[in-house]
């Protein structure tokens, strides 16, 4: 049974991407010892300048470095859109055709192991420096931010995904995708929390999938959430897998040889 497992071709892909990624663990030190410095200056600048009765420092604190690093968790996803159109160009999804191998499965699975390996390294950092600011830390928040950045890392994927779909109108799709990347940014909670934004437009954003990437499970960390949430974001990792799977399927595999 455990050689099966472990002879299974999504294992062995999560596994092979987990033995590439030693060969840049000293960008990711850099990386996180860069995401350290930014919590400093976040404390420092927030704790100095923000002073409100309806805002707590520590809150806003909290909320940019755990979103900081819950980005660079899930932005293994980020690069999917421009890997289908290559490898539709190359020829490599139509030789997964001809494969027992699912091309969609096992690009997920590839960057699925690093995202859990970077997020279980990321959410140790976040409860160590919540217990700093807070002075407190609760297991099951962390586990809720673990499963929460897990969902949101799988709707990115399918976003970029689909994006890559579009590879059979568009001979470069990367201008698009640098488009989409500054939206989810800008209104995913990236750049201002969207509990800060104008009512009308958080409002407006809730009925997109655009917050259940970045912002759920950095509110989630500090302490603003409920159950429904993370039911919603479930609902759009599922919706997005499925309309995904259909232009894949319906564009993809049915014309990727104009592009062999």
């Amino acid at each position: 049974m455990i050689q099966k497992i472990r002879n299974n071709p999504y294992v062995v892909a999560m596994y092979v991407r987990l033995k590439e990624e030693r060969l840049f663990k000293i960008d990711y030190f850099s990386m996180t010892l860069q995401l350290i410095v930014q919590s400093l200056i976040y404390f420092l600048f927030f704790s100095s300048f923000l002073h409100s009765a309806s805002v707590d420092w520590r809150e806003v604190v909290i909320y940019y470095v755990s979103i900081n690093f819950i980005f660079i968790s899930v932005e293994e996803a980020m690069y999917f859109a421009y890997e289908l159109m290559t490898d539709i160009k190359d020829g490599i999804v139509s030789l997964f055709e001809t494969k027992p191998v699912s091309y969609v499965k096992y690009r997920y699975f590839q960057k699925t192991g690093k995202t859990i390996f970077v997020l279980a390294i990321n959410i140790v950092f976040m409860g160590i420096l919540r217990y700093i600011i807070f002075k407190e830390i609760f297991i099951l928040d962390l586990m809720l931010v673990l499963v929460s950045s897990f969902i949101g890392f799988s709707i990115l994927f399918f976003i970029q995904g689909i994006i890559g779909c579009f590879t059979r109108y568009f001979i470069d799709i990367t201008r698009f995708r640098d488009v989409i990347y500054m939206v989810l940014l800008v209104f995913g909670g990236k750049v201002l929390p969207i509990s800060m934004m104008p009512k009308t437009l958080a409002n407006m954003i809730e009925y997109t999938p655009i917050p259940y990437i970045f912002n759920t499970p950095a509110e989630i960390f500090v302490g603003h959430y409920s159950i429904s949430t993370i039911g919603i974001q479930l609902v759009w990792a599922i919706v997005l897998g499925l309309f995904f799977n259909t232009l894949y399927k319906a564009w993809i595999k049915e014309n990727v040889e104009n592009f062999s």
